[in-house]
């Protein structure tokens, strides 16, 4: 299977295009121009209020807060399934910047022809709105679970966001996410030591593998009941 069919295969399978209507989801896989990104490109700037609509098919993007202070800890990680920028469409200059962490298959569409083929279906506007929102879940929920008192919950619980099972928008139980303890440890705010100190607790318990600047989940519902402090 050529890289273009996986691309394809993994849009109709993971992510919001699941969500949405089928005859809407084809037709935007049907304009989606593609193209390789190499690690550390950069593919959307935070503020920017023109360009495309993106959709990660394959590979790992780095989403960091635009206009954040030098240094700033890495917010999120896009995986396959995951599309944005859309913003400008209703008035709103792009969040994020977003880096490219692996070799990454983008699809992309202007997004002047977005919002014309928005205009032209029912029920397109509808599902653009969806996509806003799930990115406002992610958002809120990602705050709500930054101030859990407890470190390890607070681990659990960015674990799980990161590998897209909270909320469940684009789950990727297993696969390894590319970043370092030094990375992981600014986004749960703690220090490098403590943070691996944490990830080797959960590591023992068979919840998750470390790698070379790499973590995978592998019990997600363990993960999920000690973030919940169930």
């Amino acid at each position: 299977m050529d890289s273009l069919a996986i691309g394809l295969a993994v849009l109709r399978q993971r992510g919001w295009a699941t969500r949405i209507l089928p005859e809407l989801r084809e037709m935007l896989l049907g304009v989606l121009t593609w193209r390789s990104i190499a690690p550390g490109e950069t593919i959307t700037l935070g503020g920017s209020v023109g360009g495309a609509f993106h959709a990660l098919a394959v590979g790992q993007v780095g989403a960091h807060a635009a206009h954040a202070e030098p240094g700033a800890p890495l917010a999120h990680l896009m995986l396959p399934g995951c599309w944005w920028g859309a913003g400008p469409l209703i008035g709103s200059a792009r969040m994020l910047d977003g880096v490219a962490r692996t070799e990454v298959l983008l699809g992309s569409i202007p997004l002047s022809r977005l919002e014309t083929l928005l205009d032209s279906r029912a029920g397109g506007w509808r599902a653009l709105a969806q996509l806003s929102e799930e990115w406002v879940a992610l958002s809120s929920l990602s705050y709500v679970d930054a101030i859990k008192p407890d470190k390890h919950q607070r681990a659990a619980a960015t674990l799980l966001r990161l590998s897209g099972l909270r909320p469940p928008l684009y789950p990727a139980p297993g696969e390894a996410l590319h970043l370092s303890h030094e990375e992981f440890a600014g986004m749960v705010n703690l220090s490098r030591s403590t943070a691996s100190s944490v990830l080797g607790d959960l590591a023992n318990k068979g919840w998750i593998d470390l790698g070379y600047r790499t973590i995978s989940v592998r019990a997600p519902a363990a993960l999920g009941t000690l973030a919940d402090g169930a």
